[in-house]
């Protein structure tokens, strides 16, 4: 059995656990595969990092498929899968952590050695690469750029096949 869950809102706690719980409710059904549909410009780098990490120990194949955006930190979430392909009108946002209140507000996090494992450690990013895209301001990588450079696997327009499960979350 397959099941797809349709991502369309930023990364929050609120967001994050819809995806989870929805997640962990489709492993206990059964559900051998799992497709996450990304399309988010990010959000909360703590909540991000949370839904990457549980998406990668579920015991079943997880995919990950960008649609339209995949920005900040749900790039990030996008790293879980096994998989991921990416549609041809799409985008992918990057930039550096920072900080979004308190006395640093606005400068650039330490918390961004944590984020750029992911690229390293699953896409394979060397230094340069890590630098060219979690760096200061909105860094773009297009499709065929996002195969290029590992992030993707593939560039390819979604095609639910019939039957499967289909879950929205926005």
């Amino acid at each position: 059995m397959e099941a797809f869950i349709i991502f369309h809102q930023p990364v929050s706690e609120q967001s994050v656990v819809q995806l989870e719980s929805k997640a962990i409710d489709l492993v206990a059904r059964g559900i051998e595969r799992l497709t996450v549909v990304i399309n988010s410009g990010g959000g909360s780098t703590y909540a991000g990092l949370g839904v990457f990490h549980l998406l990668r120990s579920l015991p079943i194949e997880v995919n990950t498929h960008a649609h339209s955006v995949c920005g900040s930190i749900a790039a990030s979430i996008y790293l879980a899968g096994k998989r991921r392909t990416i549609a041809a009108a799409s985008a992918v946002i990057l930039h550096a952590t920072t900080y979004t209140d308190g006395p640093f507000a606005g400068q650039q996090s330490m918390f961004n050695k944590v984020v750029a494992e992911p690229f390293r450690s699953i896409a394979g990013w060397d230094d340069d690469l890590v630098m060219r895209f979690l760096s200061p301001g909105e860094n773009y990588m297009w499709p065929d750029e996002a195969v290029e450079l590992g992030f993707a696997h593939e560039v390819v327009d979604l095609q639910i096949p019939p039957g499967a499960e289909i879950h929205h979350i926005a």
